[in-house]
């Protein structure tokens, strides 16, 4: 089956699935700290992995608090509140704002991470997908009457980076919390998905591995859910049913082909 009669086929309303997406469909191939050392040290700079570690996860939980939702609440850039993550970062480890400025390193990390412009091929150096989520991309495409979307609290460089990761088009929309300027699980981050797709709730499926912003934000409006829990050293929430945590992503292949059957018999309401 070519793109085009796939294309086709998607187009008819059905089953909307959405995805998070880091920790969900990708990762960090390493430490924000080892990444960040690396790059620096491409520039001429050396900076302790360990210290950067440290000081990004300070600096990323305190920019949060102070302007969340990457600024948007604040009225500054999602590039500048990226700046200032990295100028704290290298600040822990001793290097100083200064020297980061005067080789560009924050922008030019900012654009490294997020595939833009000319540096878009290096993302592939910051992110990889998980084993799974290459296949479970084309088959969910490649299925009858099904959209998809993606639902992420990232910022503004997302569709740019999965357009360089090479997925984008797996996607009827993308909804990234730094452009809408609101975070999962706020209610209207979710209706907004599904005013895109054209579908209720009950023919909608979230998948995430956020227990409070993907799966109770999926679930408070009405909307099916699955809890990606990789891990198998971490028990889920206990209120969680069995039924909705998936290990993997093939799980939610399975979902779908019964939401599927149960539209066919009129179960979640008519087809349109």
């Amino acid at each position: 089956m070519g793109p085009a009669s796939a294309a086709a086929r998607r187009r008819a309303l059905g089953v909307l699935v959405t995805f998070d997406v880091n920790n969900t469909l990708i990762r960090t191939k390493s430490s924000c700290g080892l990444q960040y050392s690396s790059f620096a040290a491409e520039l001429g700079i050396q900076a302790d992995p360990a210290a950067l570690e440290a000081g990004f996860r300070q600096a990323y939980g305190d920019m949060e608090r102070q302007h969340r939702n990457f600024g948007s609440r604040s009225g500054i850039s999602n590039r500048e509140w990226w700046r200032q993550v990295v100028v704290r970062s290298f600040a822990a480890a001793g290097v100083s704002e200064e020297r980061l400025t005067r080789a560009d390193l924050p922008h030019r990390l900012y654009d490294s991470f997020g595939g833009i412009g000319s540096v878009k091929n290096e993302v592939i150096r910051h992110w990889e997908f998980y084993s799974e989520t290459r296949d479970v991309l084309r088959l969910l495409y490649e299925m009858p009457h099904i959209r998809m979307g993606v639902i992420s609290n990232w910022d503004e460089r997302l569709d740019q980076c999965l357009k360089a990761l090479g997925v984008r088009k797996e996607f009827d929309f993308v909804i990234a919390s730094g452009v809408l300027g609101i975070e999962k699980p706020d209610p209207r981050v979710f209706h907004r998905a599904l005013s895109y797709a054209g579908v209720p709730p009950a023919r909608a499926l979230h998948v995430g591995d956020n227990y409070k912003k993907d799966y109770l934000g999926a679930k408070n409006v009405g909307m099916e859910a699955l809890y990606l829990n990789r891990s198998t050293d971490t028990e889920p929430p206990s209120d969680i049913p069995a039924a909705d945590v998936a290990r993997d992503l093939y799980a939610v292949i399975e979902r779908v082909e019964a939401m599927q059957s149960a539209l066919r018999k009129g179960y979640l309401g008519p087809q349109q």
